[in-house]
C-alpha cells in the first residue's frame, strides 16, 4: 500500500476537508470537499516470489559477502554469517541498484566497482568496505562519470585493476592502500588497451591487453613496467587470452590462432605455444572453467565429438576427457567448478534433468541433486566454500534464483533476501454492471492469465482460460462485454461465430451499433472487422498478406476514422462511413506512434506532409491544418494525443530542447504551448479524473512515477516505487469514482493500482455525546498524522482551534481512527467537528 506523498506530509495543513456538527439533540454532517489523492494498490495477484539473483559470492572477515537485490534497495553489497542475511550498502538510495562487482580481499578490507548516485546515473567508482564502513575510493576521472574498476586482482600488496581515467582511455592501474596510480598505459594515449583475464604468476601479473601493433595478446608486468609476453596470433590479429591460470610452474589459458582455432595455450619462460589442440584443424575446442583439483589441470572443452564435457591434463600427457556427463553428440557444458570436501563440484546438465549441481570425486561424476525436477535445470553457479559449506547461486522451480547450500549430505536453501513478488500485469480494465473486469497474471507458473472481477474491495476469478488476449482489447456493447472471439454478459460466455475467425485483436470502438476492430487472418493479415453482437466479418481486403492494420479507431462526423497502411510502410489517415469502402483521407503522413483524439469540432493526430517531420495537425472533415512547430530543428516531434481538459487538447511531445524525450504540451485548437519542463520526460499517458489532468513524468530524481496538472500546476502526486526507479504507472480506466492504472513499487511487481479522491477515504464517520464529552470517529490512510478541531459555529475557517494533539493512524490501508473530547458537551449548544492534517 502506497500513499500519496503530498497530502500527508507535516507541513501541509489543508483547510477544510471534513466537519460535522454535534448538537445535544442531533447529528448532521458537511459534505466532503475532495481536494487531494491517495494513490493504493487495489489488488497482489502475482504473489509468486521473485529472484534476489545473488551473485559474486566470497568470505570476507568469517561471514560471506555476496551481490543481492531485496526488491527495495536494487543490487547492493550483502552479508551471511551463517545464519541471517545483512545488507550493507544502499550506494544508489531507494531501489534503484548500485552495480556491485569484482568483489576482492585486499590488506584486511573487502573491495570492490560500485555506482553511488541519486539522480539515476551509474558512476562507477572503486569503494572499499572495511567490516564496518563503507567508503568510496577518491575518483581518478577528472570528468565525474566513473573511471569504471574491474577485475580488481591482488599483486605485490597492491590492488590492481583495468580502469579509465578519461584521459589515457582503459589501462593498469593499482590502488596501494593510500593513492590511485596508472601502472601501465599498454596502447598510449586516448585509446585502451582494455586489460582484462588477470593472473599472478612467476612474480609478474599477466593479463590480457591489446596495442596497435599486437592486437589482443598475453602481457606481463612485473612491478614497474608492462611489456609483451606472448603473440600468440603474430602481427595485428588477436588470440585473446582468456582464462589465464598457473598450474604447475606453467601459465595455461585459452587463445586463438587462425589454423587451430580457441584451444589451450602456455607460457613459461622457456617455452610459449599451442599445449594442445583437443578439437584438431581449424574448429575450437574452446577451454574454459580453469581449476586445479588433485594436481591436475581441468577444465571444459569440446573435442568436436562428444560435446563439451570435463577434462584433465597433467601437464606432460595428452589431455583426457574425464567422463562423458551428456550423451549422443550434446554437451553437458560443466562451468563453476569449485573444490569442496575433496571433490570437484560443477554444474552440468546431463541432457535430462537440465543444469544441476554435480560432483567429481576423481573417478566418477554423479548428480548431487536435483533442485528443478525434469529438464528445466537450477543453473548453479558462484560455487563457494565457507564455514566447511559449499555455497551457491541457483533457482528453484518458479525461476526464483536464490542463495543455496550443501553440506555434504543435501542440498538446501538458505534466504532470499528478496521478499517482494512477481507482476501480475494487468490489463484491458474497463467497468461493467457495477464491477471492474480485468485480465492479469496469477502466477509466475500459470499456464496462462485469467479474466478477473474487482467490486471495489475484493477480486475474484471470473474465469481460467476464457479472457482477452494482451493485444485484443476489451469493449461493453449493447449490454455486454466483448473481446476477441467472446461475448460476456456478466454470467455467460458466448463464443462469436465466422467463417474465418480471426485472431490478434485490437483497436476497438463502437460505430454504427457494430463493434469495429483491426483482426488478423492468415490470407489477409490485418484488417478492419466487424461484430454485430453474434458474427464476426471482415470488412476490408486492402493490402493481402501484410494487411491495412487499421490503428486507433474513432468516431467523428458519424463516421470511423483510423490511420492505416495500404502498402505497409507509410501510414496514413482512413475513413469508413459504414457503407462505402474505407478509403485514405489526403496525403497526410502519419506516425505509427499516434492516437486519435476528437476535440472541438475536428481531429487532432501526429503527421507530416513528408513522413519526416512529425508534428500537431487537425483535421476538421474537410481540411488539414498545421497547428504548429514543436521541434523547431526539423526533427519528428511525434506528438500523441491523449485526452482533453479544461476545453484543451493535451498531447507529449518532443521539441528537441527540454528534457531528453516527451513534455506535456496544451492546444486550444490554434495555438500549441509546452506546460512541462521535466529533466527527463513528461505528458506520457495522460487522462482526466475528478476534474484533474493526471500523466506520467520523470523528473530525474523520482524516475516515472504519477504527476498531475491542475490548470494553474504541475506536482507529483505519489512516489510509488521511492527513488530514482520508476513505477511507470499506466492508466487503465475509470471505476466508481475511482482510477485504476497499473504500477510497481518495486516490492510487487507490476499490479493493479488505484487513484481515489481524498474524501473516499478520508471522513468523519460518526459523533458520539458520551456525557460531558463527545467521540470523534473517522476513517484516513494509515500512517497518517491528524488531528481534531472543532467551532462552536461556522464563523469561517478561522473559528477552528485544536481540540487534540497530533494523532498517528495505525498501519494500513483504511483505517478507523477516533479521539474522545473530554467536555467537548460542556456549555456548547452544538459543535462542529473536522479533522486536519497534522501536526
Amino acid at each position: 500500500m502506497k500513499k500519496a506523498s503530498s497530502p500527508y506530509q507535516p507541513k501541509i495543513n489543508l483547510s477544510l476537508v471534513f466537519a460535522a456538527c454535534l448538537s445535544l439533540a442531533c447529528l448532521a454532517g458537511r459534505a466532503a470537499q475532495p481536494v487531494k489523492e491517495y494513490v493504493r494498490m487495489a489488488a497482489d495477484l502475482n504473489q509468486s516470489p521473485v529472484s534476489s539473483a545473488p551473485g559474486s559470492l566470497i568470505v570476507f572477515n568469517n561471514a560471506l559477502h555476496f551481490v543481492a537485490n531485496d526488491g527495495t534497495h536494487g543490487s547492493e553489497l550483502w552479508k551471511f554469517d551463517g545464519t541471517t542475511a545483512t545488507r550493507i550498502t544502499d550506494l544508489s538510495p531507494g531501489s534503484a541498484s548500485s552495480f556491485i562487482s569484482s568483489l576482492t580481499v585486499y590488506n584486511g578490507a573487502l573491495y570492490f566497482r560500485g555506482s553511488g548516485t541519486t539522480n539515476g546515473t551509474v558512476d562507477l567508482q572503486l569503494w572499499k568496505y572495511d567490516g564496518t564502513n563503507v567508503a568510496r575510493i577518491p575518483e581518478i576521472n577528472s570528468s565525474g562519470s566513473g573511471f569504471n574498476p574491474f577485475g580488481l586482482t591482488v599483486y605485490n600488496n597492491a590492488l590492481y585493476f583495468s580502469a579509465n581515467d578519461g584521459t589515457n582511455g582503459t589501462e593498469l592501474w593499482k590502488y596501494d592502500g593510500s593513492n590511485v596510480s596508472l601502472a601501465a598505459d599498454v596502447n598510449p594515449g586516448a585509446a585502451s588497451s582494455n586489460p582484462s583475464s588477470f593472473c599472478v604468476y612467476n612474480g609478474s601479473l599477466f593479463f590480457a591487453a591489446s596495442n596497435v601493433t599486437s592486437g589482443v595478446e598475453l602481457w606481463q608486468y612485473n612491478g614497474t613496467s608492462a611489456s609483451l609476453a606472448a603473440d600468440f596470433n603474430p602481427g595485428t590479429g588477436s588470440s585473446s587470452p582468456s582464462g589465464l591460470i598457473a598450474f604447475d610452474g606453467v601459465l595455461y589459458c585459452q587463445a586463438t590462432y587462425p589454423s587451430f582455432g580457441a584451444e589451450l595455450w602456455l607460457y613459461d619462460p622457456m617455452e610459449v605455444g599451442l599445449a594442445y589442440d583437443l578439437n584438431p584443424g581449424s574448429p575450437s575446442s574452446s577451454p574454459a572453467n580453469f581449476i586445479v583439483f588433485n594436481n591436475l589441470l581441468y577444465f571444459s572443452a569440446n573435442d568436436g565429438v562428444n560435446g563439451n564435457e570435463l577434462w584433465k591434463y597433467d601437464g606432460t600427457n595428452t589431455p583426457v576427457r574425464v567422463t562423458q556427463i551428456a550423451f549422443g553428440g550434446t554437451s553437458a557444458n560443466p562451468a563453476n567448478p569449485c573444490v569442496y570436501n575433496g571433490g570437484l563440484y560443477f554444474s552440468a546438465n546431463d541432457g535430462s534433468s537440465g543444469a544441476e549441481l554435480w560432483k567429481y570425486d576423481g573417478t566418477n561424476a554423479t548428480r548431487v541433486a536435483d533442485i528443478v525436477a525434469g529438464s528445466g535445470g537450477s543453473s548453479p553457479a558462484s560455487l563457494t566454500v565457507f564455514n566447511g559449506v559449499l555455497y551457491f547461486v541457483a533457482q528453484d522451480t518458479n525461476s526464483v534464483r536464490a542463495l543455496w547450500k550443501y553440506d555434504g549430505s543435501a542440498v538446501a536453501l538458505v534466504t532470499n533476501v528478496n521478499t517482494g513478488s512477481a507482476s501480475s500485469f494487468p490489463y484491458d480494465g474497463i467497468a461493467f454492471n457495477g464491477a471492474y473486469y480485468f485480465t492479469a497474471l496469477p502466477a509466475n507458473n500459470a499456464p496462462n492469465n485469467y479474466f478477473y472481477r474487482y467490486d471495489g474491495t475484493n477480486v475474484s476469478v471470473v474465469s481460467t482460460s476464457i479472457y482477452p488476449p494482451s493485444t485484443s482489447g476489451i469493449i461493453a456493447f449493447n449490454g455486454a462485454l466483448y473481446f476477441s472471439t467472446w461475448k460476456f454478459d456478466g454470467t455467460n460466455f458466448t463464443a462469436l461465430s465466422g467463417n474465418p475467425l480471426p485472431s490478434n485483436y485490437g483497436s476497438m470502438a463502437v460505430f454504427s451499433n457494430a463493434i469495429y476492430f483491426n483482426g488478423w487472418d492468415n490470407t489477409y493479415g490485418n484488417q478492419l472487422w466487424k461484430c454485430d453482437g453474434t458474427n464476426l466479418t471482415r470488412v476490408t481486403t486492402v493490402n493481402p498478406s501484410s494487411g491495412l492494420n487499421p490503428l486507433a479507431l474513432t468516431v467523428f462526423n458519424n463516421a470511423l476514422f483510423f490511420f492505416a497502411t495500404s502498402d505497409s510502410s507509410t501510414y496514413g489517415l482512413w475513413k469508413y462511413d459504414g457503407v462505402n469502402p474505407p478509403a485514405r483521407v489526403g496525403t497526410m503522413v502519419l506516425n505509427s506512434l499516434n492516437n486519435l483524439l476528437v476535440y472541438n469540432g475536428a481531429l487532432y493526430m501526429g503527421a507530416a506532409t513528408s513522413g519526416t517531420d512529425f508534428e500537431p495537425w487537425k483535421y476538421d472533415g474537410t481540411n488539414f491544418t498545421f497547428l504548429g512547430q514543436v521541434n523547431t530543428g526539423g526533427t519528428n516531434a511525434t506528438p500523441v494525443f491523449w485526452t482533453t481538459y479544461r476545453n484543451l487538447a493535451f498531447f507529449s511531445a518532443n521539441d528537441g530542447v527540454h528534457g531528453t524525450g516527451y513534455q506535456l504540451w496544451s492546444c486550444d485548437g490554434t495555438n500549441v504551448t509546452r506546460l512541462s519542463n521535466f529533466a527527463v520526460s513528461g505528458g506520457i499517458y495522460a487522462f482526466t479524473f475528478n476534474d484533474t489532468l493526471y500523466f506520467m513524468a520523470n523528473n530525474g530524481v523520482t524516475g516515472s512515477e504519477l504527476w498531475k496538472y491542475d490548470g494553474a500546476a504541475l506536482s507529483q502526486v505519489a512516489d510509488i516505487n521511492p527513488g530514482i526507479s520508476p513505477s511507470v504507472p499506466e492508466p487503465l480506466s475509470a471505476f466508481n469514482n475511482t482510477y485504476m492504472f497499473q504500477a510497481t513499487d518495486g516490492l510487487h511487481g507490476i499490479e493493479l493500482w488505484r487513484l481515489d479522491p481524498l474524501s473516499n477515504v478520508f471522513r468523519i464517520t460518526q459523533i458520539t455525546r458520551q456525557g460531558n464529552d463527545v467521540s470523534v470517529t473517522w476513517t484516513t490512510p494509515g500512517g497518517c498524522t491528524n488531528v481534531v478541531q472543532a467551532a462552536d459555529g461556522l464563523g469561517g475557517t478561522n473559528s477552528f482551534t485544536d481540540r487534540s494533539s497530533s494523532i498517528v493512524a495505525g498501519n494500513g490501508d483504511i483505517v478507523t481512527t477516533n479521539y474522545l473530547d473530554v467536555g467537548g458537551a460542556i456549555g456548547r449548544p452544538s459543535q462542529y467537528y473536522r479533522i486536519r492534517q497534522g501536526p
